[in-house]
């Protein structure tokens, strides 16, 4: 619980002294048995100190029965403690528990949240992570609050200059800052609770501050026995066991190692509706996506925005803009449901805009091979996102896609500007999949299922 907790300063107290008759060979015996322990799960120990608090012996003062140690007694060591810096003094984290719209006809959006460390202040640039995007705060809300700068411990809202999309889970940092890691891999520490055992390759649900995503061990390196600290190597981790193990998250997210900031390195696991374990995040390990998620953030650092907000672009055009992306085998017919849903959106008075495959290919993919799917995936991906940014609903098309495809797809344009439909049987994660259609039940009829997708999460709506 110590490691769990990301305690570093650690003095052991070894008591009942007095039974055993102040025996200096014990006390030796004792903290050489437990040294070896604590270093195998990174615990470092400043010091064993022999004690009988029944007395007060070595408590307050050293004891004369203990005239053998030489070192400080309880009081002494914990004043001795070097005091962690103040939290307002760390790099800046607040995870957005909400975006709140209050009327109607105001366009201000308040991004809610609980400044976990850092301090703040108006006109500084942030990033929100793992979408990467940018801004800058413009004022910071709360009640009573009238205020230009504030600090770790408050929950407030802010606003920003550039009205951005972001959702429930990222972390606001301090563009200036070092940021948390942002990857779907890393290394953990876990104690579990459950009364079912966790298991590699199970579904189950991470939480971390704001953020729930979907997740899965899928390796376990050693799990030590918290009753009788017995090390052992198994596929399962039962109850009260602690396990060193790598996970998999569905989605990217942002995190710290607990020995940088404790409240974003922190976990729980949640097996079905019970939280079953918590965990501390000990290492960031690299995935396919992380050359490209690097890519994304220089891309959205430069970006030279418009002088045409976000907001603005989505009140006028009575769309929220997407990507939205007909998957599924080859062979079915994705193109003429994506062609019939933008002439339906077009005569709607929406900006839709049919993004053909073939057109890519012929285009600007014309330097690549064909063979090179992974790149023109990627380019798929660009020049959705600058249409995106043009406040359009892009519309396309791509068959056979899989799991990590769709991964690279999200990482480029962002998963929260995806609408995936899927016809016919999901080739897919069917957790990745907003909608299934039914290829048997023709155009008009998935059209219109597509439409009350859209409406249903207020992408289409009346200005």
């Amino acid at each position: 619980m110590l490691s769990m907790l990301g305690i570093k300063q650690v003095v052991v107290c070894v008591n009942k002294m007095d039974l055993i008759r102040y025996n200096r060979t014990i006390f030796e015996s004792i903290k050489e048995e437990y040294s070896k322990f604590l270093k195998d799960i990174a615990i470092n120990v400043e010091d064993f100190i022999p004690v009988s608090a029944l007395n007060g012996e070595n408590i307050v003062e050293n004891s004369k029965n203990l005239d053998w140690f030489d070192g400080m007694s309880v009081l002494e060591a914990l004043d001795s403690f070097k005091k962690e810096n103040s939290l307002d003094r760390t790099e800046f984290r607040m995870p957005v528990q909400d975006v709140y719209k209050f009327t109607k006809f105001d366009s201000k959006r308040i991004i809610a949240g609980r400044i976990e460390s850092g301090t703040i202040s108006v006109g500084e640039d942030v990033v929100f992570l793992p979408s990467y995007k940018k801004s800058k705060i413009k004022t910071i809300e709360g009640f009573g609050l009238g205020v230009k700068e504030i600090s770790a411990g408050f929950s407030i809202g802010v606003t920003l200059s550039e009205q951005i999309y972001i959702k429930r889970g990222e972390i606001m940092c301090k563009e200036s800052d070092l940021l948390p890691c942002v990857g779907s891999i890393f290394n953990a520490n876990i104690f579990w609770m459950g009364d079912a055992p966790l298991v590699i390759g199970k579904d189950y649900v991470l939480r971390l501050v704001a953020e729930k995503t979907p997740v899965r061990v899928i390796k376990i390196f050693r799990i030590l026995d918290a009753s009788s600290l017995e090390s052992k190597k198994k596929d399962i981790v039962e109850k009260y066991e602690i396990a060193e193990c790598t996970l998999e998250t569905q989605f990217p997210i942002a995190f710290d190692l607990i020995g940088n900031i404790q409240t974003t390195g922190r976990f729980v696991i949640v097996d079905g509706y019970d939280i079953a374990g918590g965990g501390i995040i000990t290492e960031t390990i690299e995935d396919n996506q992380s050359k490209l998620r690097e890519q994304v953030f220089l891309r959205e650092k430069k970006w030279d925005h418009s002088v045409i907000s976000f907001s603005e672009r989505a009140l006028v055009y009575g769309q929220v803009p997407k990507l939205v992306l007909v998957t599924g085998i080859s062979g079915l017919d994705k193109r003429n449901i994506a062609k019939r849903l933008e002439r339906v959106l077009f005569e709607q008075g929406r900006k839709p805009y049919f993004l053909g495959i073939g057109n890519l290919l012929r285009g600007l993919d014309a330097d690549i091979e064909k063979e090179k799917r992974e790149e023109h995936i990627r380019r798929l991906g660009e020049v959705s996102h600058i249409l995106i940014d043009a406040g359009l609903i892009v519309i396309a098309t791509a068959s056979d896609l899989n799991d990590e495809e769709l991964r690279l797809l999200q990482t480029i344009t962002f998963r929260e500007e995806m609408i995936i439909i899927s016809l016919g049987k999901n080739v897919i994660n069917e957790e990745l999949v907003d909608l299934t259609l039914d290829e048997n039940d023709g155009i008009e009829t998935n059209v219109e299922r597509i439409l009350i997708l859209l409406r249903f999460k207020k992408i289409i709506f009346n200005p």
